[in-house]
């Protein structure tokens, strides 16, 4: 994999998202909690049935809105851990009683991944647990060969659905911690079996240089098409699943092969662990005959 122009401030942290596609830090006081569960609180009456975030309300003005100032809250703490960051936007995602799977899945392209890496920073307003839909990630997934994933274009992981919930560790996060993970990392998060509902924060960040990209089908030439703009707006509007028109194309991915992912694809993080065992297997030996 091709090392991206550096993310985060702290070079141990980020050797860490570059090795395992996520860490887990401090994020948020108790007041920028209550000031994302305020906002969080003015569109659970607006909401449908199973998971809701702001990116659904059909009011451009009023989601727009809620995007800046979600954004304001994190800018301290965005600019405390980035290295030159850019915020691309701000949501809210609320997992009701009862429902709310998250299924496995790699979120949206939103840069130039390989010189570039964009980092999705989720916060819950709430303490994880097993009932309420802890988040869990598949470490080191974000290896994978390169993957182009939009708003419209086929989702490759469908057959592998059970292996990632077999292969994925929980991360049983307090409010207010952040999980800074790669947008290629593999997450999910089963229903809230809880008797209230589970309340989380999110922001997409890359760096300031940052080519921005964004990827869509195009059904006519069976092809997946590449956009680049200044920002990434066009996710906020209601045809966020249309091909966008007020982004450049910069035409088509050739020789992509959009087959369904299988497990021999993922076989590179069986391969790491033993590598890594057979190492300290080697260490303890080389201790012992010292």
């Amino acid at each position: 994999m091709q090392k991206p122009l550096q993310s985060l401030r702290d070079p141990l942290l980020e050797e860490e998202l570059l090795e395992n596609g996520y860490v887990v830090v401090p994020f948020f006081d108790n007041e920028s909690i209550v000031q994302l569960l305020d906002l969080n609180d003015s569109i659970l009456n607006i909401g449908k049935e199973g998971i809701f975030a702001n990116t659904h309300l059909s009011d451009i003005g009023f989601k727009k809105e809620l995007n800046e100032r979600i954004k304001a809250i994190y800018k301290p703490s965005v600019e405390h851990y980035f290295e030159a960051p850019l915020i691309l936007g701000g949501s809210l995602i609320t997992k009701p009683i009862g429902s709310g799977v998250s299924h496995p899945h790699l979120d949206w392209n939103l840069v130039k991944e390989g010189p570039f890496r964009s980092c999705n920073v989720w916060v819950p307003l709430v303490d994880l647990t097993e009932k309420n839909g802890v988040i869990e990630v598949l470490k080191g997934s974000h290896k994978l060969f390169p993957t182009y994933r939009g708003p419209n274009i086929p989702d490759r992981t469908n057959e592998l659905q059970q292996f990632f919930w077999d292969a994925m560790d929980p991360l049983y996060l307090k409010a207010g911690e952040a999980l800074i993970y790669d947008h290629r990392l593999v997450h999910g998060s089963k229903d809230n079996l809880s008797d209230k509902i589970r309340p989380a924060s999110a922001c997409a960040v890359t760096n300031h240089s940052a080519e921005l990209r964004l990827y869509y089908w195009n059904e006519k030439r069976l092809k997946i098409e590449i956009f680049e703009g200044e920002n990434t707006e066009h996710l906020l509007s209601n045809e966020r699943f249309e091909r966008p028109t007020t982004m450049k194309s910069l035409g088509y991915l050739e020789n992509y092969n959009n087959r369904q992912l299988v497990k021999s694809d993922f076989a590179f993080l069986k391969q790491k662990n033993v590598s890594l065992s057979q190492k300290l297997k080697t260490f303890v030996k080389n201790m012992l005959t010292a």
